[in-house]
């Protein structure tokens, strides 16, 4: 029988702007980790408008990444960058993103450590108590894709 103790608070260290062709921008807070995913927010809000940018910015206010869903360029720290999807070495042989209808592609990567304390009891059954020690975000995913082409950058 396993007990589970109350989950660690995972903490984001990047928080997302997602910007859309007719403006608006949704922004996601420390607090909204507990709560309302604002991803749900974006999806929903791309039925109604395209979503031509998304960044990430560290919550130290000196880092950020962002895609842009329109040419497929990236921006890191304000130094902008070019992905090459496909590449090959034959020239002019490889996916231009720009006039394709490039998706978002975001996640993060999560890491749980536990601890697991287990006790033979005298009609041999095993009683366990999960506990976690440490529960965090380790990277963060974000970039674009096209069918069967992405371009793809690990943050953190």
């Amino acid at each position: 029988m396993f007990r589970k103790k109350t989950p660690v608070n995972l903490g984001f260290k990047w928080l997302f702007v997602a910007f859309f062709q007719d403006g608006t921008t949704i922004v996601q807070r420390e607090e909204d980790e507990i709560g309302h995913s604002r991803m749900i927010d974006v999806t929903a809000k791309e039925k109604e408008s395209p979503l031509i940018a998304f960044e990430l910015r560290h919550i130290d206010g000196k880092q950020a990444v962002t895609v842009d869903l329109v040419t497929g360029a990236f921006v890191v720290n304000g130094t902008p960058l070019e992905a090459q999807s496909d590449f090959s070495f034959e020239v002019g042989r490889h996916f231009n993103p720009i006039g394709q209808k490039l998706e978002l592609a975001y996640w993060r990567e999560k890491v749980e450590q536990a601890n697991i304390t287990a006790t033979v009891q005298d009609d041999m059954s095993v009683e366990s108590e999960l506990e976690p020690t440490a529960s965090y975000i380790n990277r963060y995913f974000i970039g674009w894709k096209c069918g069967d082409k992405q371009a793809i950058l690990a943050v953190g």
